[in-house]
């Protein structure tokens, strides 16, 4: 299976200034719509760290430790993630393993190694 390259866009929103009462409400910048985000990574700080910047941006996500896990969740799930973000080094399956597996499953499936 040829791996392949697709976009995913991810906004960051920075806020620079408190904004005044003058400025119109077209000069604040939307959000994206709430994206399902699946983050895998076996050290619970890393997952953390991304879940609360996700969160942060809102996304809607959901973090798990364990890659086996977070196949059969993604498996059963009736609402698939937009977005799975995984470590690549994993005890018991590779990062490169569970975005193989959950494609399989969800070809269009967006990930972020």
């Amino acid at each position: 299976m040829a791996c392949v390259a697709r976009p995913f866009a991810v906004y960051w929103v920075r806020v620079c200034a408190i904004m005044s009462d003058s400025q119109p409400a077209s000069s604040v910048p939307s959000s994206p719509p709430p994206t399902f985000v699946f983050i895998v990574d076996d050290e619970p700080m890393i997952g953390t760290i991304v879940e609360l910047t996700l969160e942060m941006h809102g996304y809607q996500t959901k973090v798990f430790k364990d890659p086996a896990t977070a196949l059969e969740t993604f498996l059963s799930a009736g609402a698939k993630p937009a977005l799975l973000i995984t470590d690549f080094n994993m005890p018991g399956m590779t990062g490169i393993d569970l975005i193989r597996d959950c494609r399989a499953a969800h070809p269009r499936l967006q990930t972020i190694l």
